[in-house]
């Protein structure tokens, strides 16, 4: 069980990368490697974003049993069905950059949130825009979410390839 009780409001920024198994892992991603962020309304990758991916990708390469969550994540303007597929969009983009540089996609999982996991306010409380919440909101995190024996890492493997290629077993 997790107590919040003495969480601040500035706290909540890391909580979601501390939280999400009850499984110990060969190590943990600093919060400032596991986020790459993004300009309003974009799925496309600032330039400082690469720099960031490739420390993801040297820890995978690292740990080869590890499986990684990409999460996309919005502000709140805009509908929530326009948000949650902007949110995947740049999921996809992390997914497809990594891909690139030789991080294999059965090892990813890309997922949008749209914007239901908040880091920051997107108005203060007065009401008015908070454009810096907002930004830190228009993220894209990593997390590592499981990490398999080399068997399982192997039936995951041959599963991906098998629907890459329209075989289901």
């Amino acid at each position: 069980n997790v107590s919040t009780n003495s969480i601040e409001e500035s706290d909540t920024i890391i909580v979601d990368l501390v939280l999400q198994k009850d499984k110990e892992y060969p190590f943990d991603l600093p919060a400032e490697l596991v986020t790459v962020y993004f300009e309003f309304d974009k799925y496309i990758l600032k330039k400082t974003a690469p720099a960031k991916m490739d420390t993801v990708a040297y820890y995978m390469n690292k740990y080869k049993n590890i499986i990684i969550e990409i999460g996309g994540h919005t502000d709140h303007k805009g509908t929530e069905e326009y948000n949650e597929e902007l949110s995947k969009n740049r999921a996809e983009s992390v997914l497809r950059y990594m891909e690139s540089i030789d991080v294999p996609a059965y090892r990813m999982e890309a997922k949008g949130y749209g914007e239901l996991v908040p880091v920051a306010p997107n108005a203060n409380e007065d009401g008015s825009d908070n454009p810096e919440g907002r930004a830190l909101n228009r993220r894209v995190e990593f997390v590592v979410i499981d990490e398999l024996t080399d068997e399982e890492m192997a039936k995951r493997k041959a599963a991906f390839e098998a629907e890459q290629a329209g075989t289901f077993e």
